[in-house]
């Protein structure tokens, strides 16, 4: 039984902050170094445009599961999203389409058996499309990127 003269604490937030010398009034900036573990990479012979995607290295339930990024080597434009259907066959294939995003549209079906990589990328606000074919998955070097946020 509650008595009317206690408080009841129904709901609470702690709010921790660094205190900058100026009695809390200025904020502290600083840079997080993100690990994004990248497995699997296509590379364009031709154009040199590099698709990566994480979907071995982390459990299906990780947010960075199906994340992909296509970069365009003559443009240094990077697109990014998160697949909103990925197909994963160990060894097999990969397949990661991502339409959530109403700005870009990805496809993307990587072989490995046959060493074959297609990948479409389609910028819907500008109606550009950059395709991504690799015939010999075996010249690329996937290793994880540290991106500064």
């Amino acid at each position: 039984m509650i008595s009317a003269s206690m408080p009841t604490l129904f709901c609470y937030e702690v709010v921790i902050t660094r205190d900058t010398g100026n009695g809390g009034s200025s904020t502290c900036q600083f840079n997080v170094t993100v690990t994004i573990p990248f497995d699997g990479c296509c590379i364009d012979d031709y154009s040199g445009d590099i698709f990566r995607q994480v979907v071995a290295s982390v459990p299906s339930t990780d947010p960075l599961y199906g994340y992909w990024e296509y970069e365009v080597a003559a443009t240094a434009e990077i697109f990014s999203g998160i697949g909103n259907h990925v197909a994963y066959r160990p060894g097999l294939s990969i397949i990661v389409d991502d339409n959530d995003d109403p700005a870009v549209y990805c496809h993307a079906a990587i072989d490995f058996p046959r060493n074959k990589c297609r990948v479409q990328v389609r910028d819907i606000t500008t109606g550009r499309n950059f395709v991504l074919r690799d015939r010999n998955l075996n010249n690329n070097v996937c290793t994880e990127i540290e991106v500064k946020r």
